[in-house]
């Protein structure tokens, strides 16, 4: 369909070459989420966060994205049903359907800076599937093609090759970082483009540190020889030692979340941190399910202390005894079941395990005033002086003499 003279075309959205720190802030905070939820096909942190911004490329929103980009044979993938939608907001141009029957499929394109009454038409048919060996018909013409959405939904897919088609021979830049479907890339897809059964993202593999045993090149020798460097080796005199121009440090600027997250040196637990995990893990009747939460939420993706920095696996220890001995508050305090459930239910949580740090310390707080100061030693909550009984347990003699004062 041809624009008409005097119509007024949306304007032409441009996008920057990259996000601004804020907003790749967003992005990750997103992307944790989002593989924390597993609502939307992402099983880490890493696969979301690339599909985010390979929407923002776009000009796709981040739920859009989640849901419909997939990865196929290590390539992201767009249905060409969002993909049209995409163009459209970006006022580069359309593609709009004219005709779509059994046999074929035709659309139209507009561009925003052709001249006013140029159209392009687009036309993808069986005789093209065919050919392109998408469709194999039988000895009696019969749609016998090897993938259910050609032979269920044939029309549908001649209708998205053709905007295939039409959107990388018009309008390649609305959407340049993702080209093909999933369609197109082999997927197997329903009627609307969507993959299904596509693969899932790997995680990376681990960082190999380098040799422990530093090396330098010689001066007289080749490229290719390399010696160890020892204490007996001698730095290169002062004149076979190139000069540079003294050049004054750049000032040091405030890194954001995702540059400290990118810049980390990654500390692993300790093996006394392993254990006191395993520690409690018992002293609060955990289950695995519930530990693989609670470790979730310290790094996304994390399935196990090890999985953690040395610093944030002291820090979500120290927040777990605390709740060890909150329970001990709880049960001393004589707290009703109802004010502990509707306690947490104030703090959006179902277990105690779950509240954050400063919900915490204010619980905690609360029942620590409630109870005396030697019911929190006999409970292990205060540590008992020096030489007190309080929370140990007596001896038959020493409590056999007890009673008898008692009497």
């Amino acid at each position: 369909m041809a624009e008409t003279v005097g119509q007024e075309r949306p304007p032409i959205q441009t996008r920057r070459l990259l996000p601004t720190d804020s907003e790749l802030n967003r992005m990750n905070r997103i992307a944790n989420g989002a593989a924390r939820g597993g609502i939307t096909g992402v099983n880490t942190p890493n696969e979301a966060f690339v599909r985010i911004l390979a929407g923002w490329s776009c000009g796709i929103d981040a739920a859009t994205a989640l849901i419909n980009i997939k990865p196929v044979d290590g390539r992201l993938a767009l249905p060409e049903m969002v993909a049209v939608a995409a163009i459209r907001r970006s006022g580069v141009g359309d593609i709009r359907t004219v005709v779509v029957a059994d046999d074929h499929a035709t659309v139209e394109v507009t561009r925003a800076d052709w001249p006013n009454g140029r159209a392009e038409k687009i036309t993808f048919s069986v005789a093209d599937a065919v050919r392109a060996g998408l469709i194999q018909l039988d000895a009696k013409g019969q749609n016998n093609s090897r993938k259910d959405n050609w032979r269920k939904y044939t029309s549908d897919m001649l209708l998205a090759r053709a905007r295939a088609t039409a959107k990388r021979r018009y309008l390649e830049e609305a959407v340049g970082g993702l080209p093909y479907s999933p369609e197109e890339l082999g997927a197997d897809t329903d009627e609307d483009g969507n993959a299904v059964n596509v693969e899932l993202d790997r995680p990376a593999p681990g960082w190999t540190p380098p040799p422990s045993v530093a090396t330098a090149t010689t001066l007289n020798a080749g490229p290719a020889s390399v010696i160890p460097l020892t204490e007996t080796a001698k730095p290169a005199p002062a004149w076979q030692q190139p000069t540079q121009p003294a050049v004054a440090p750049a000032p040091e600027q405030p890194l954001d979340d995702v540059h400290k997250t990118l810049c980390e040196v990654f500390t692993p637990a300790t093996a006394d941190q392993q254990a006191e995990a395993k520690r409690l893990f018992k002293a609060l009747e955990l289950d695995a399910v519930t530990w693989v939460v609670i470790i979730g939420r310290e790094r996304a993706g994390a399935k196990s202390i090890k999985d953690l920095t040395s610093d944030r696996a002291g820090e979500l220890l120290a927040r777990l005894e605390k709740v060890r001995q909150l329970r001990l508050l709880r049960v001393a305090s004589n707290l009703s079941d109802e004010s502990w459930s509707n306690a947490l239910k104030k703090r959006a949580v179902s277990k105690d395990v779950l509240l954050p740090a400063a919900a915490v310390d204010e619980i905690f707080a609360k029942l620590y005033d409630q109870v005396t100061p030697f019911k929190r030693q006999e409970i292990g909550v205060d540590p008992a002086p020096e030489g007190s009984t309080a929370g140990k347990e007596l001896p038959p003699s020493a409590a056999g003499s007890k009673l008898r004062s008692a009497a």
